[in-house]
């Protein structure tokens, strides 16, 4: 069984979408033996992006990932679980095979790398001090399965 993490960020960026692909890759790596972890970049290259008209520059991104989510697709081997990695883009998810495919809801991992189940200490303030912070709510996941 293979898993494909699709990132959508800008190959290059800093953003958090990137620290969040680069976080999951390593915390699922521990598992590697069991499946292959494969990830791929749909988003055009930041250096290339940059140098397209501002004006253009969102249009141009979204087109070039809807096409790349198309290729992975046509790729598409039977084992292969899909994981897009940011949520703000599930819309690449319409190219991806609906009983094979999840979508990263990124509200919920500061709160499960707080609870120690995502590989790293959460980050910032919290992470070093040692301290809880309130996420607006996020009590109410706690109730959910994958935290038990």
């Amino acid at each position: 069984m293979r898993v494909t993490l699709v990132n959508t960020a800008p190959t290059g960026s800093r953003g958090s979408m990137a620290r969040y692909a680069g976080l999951l890759m390593r915390a699922l790596s521990t598992y590697q033996p069991q499946f292959e972890l494969v990830r791929t970049d749909l988003a055009l290259p930041a250096s290339r992006l940059a140098r397209i008209p501002a004006f253009l520059r969102n249009r141009v991104y979204h087109v070039a990932v809807a096409f790349a989510a198309r290729r992975l697709a046509a790729r598409d081997e039977a084992d292969t679980i899909f994981h897009v990695t940011d949520g703000s883009h599930a819309y690449v998810a319409n190219w991806l095979p609906p009983e094979r495919t999840v979508v990263t809801a990124h509200d919920v991992i500061p709160l499960l790398q707080l609870h120690g189940r995502l590989g790293e200490r959460l980050p910032g303030r919290e992470g070093r001090d040692g301290e809880q912070g309130d996420y607006g709510g996020s009590g109410g996941l706690e109730q959910c399965f994958f935290l038990h």
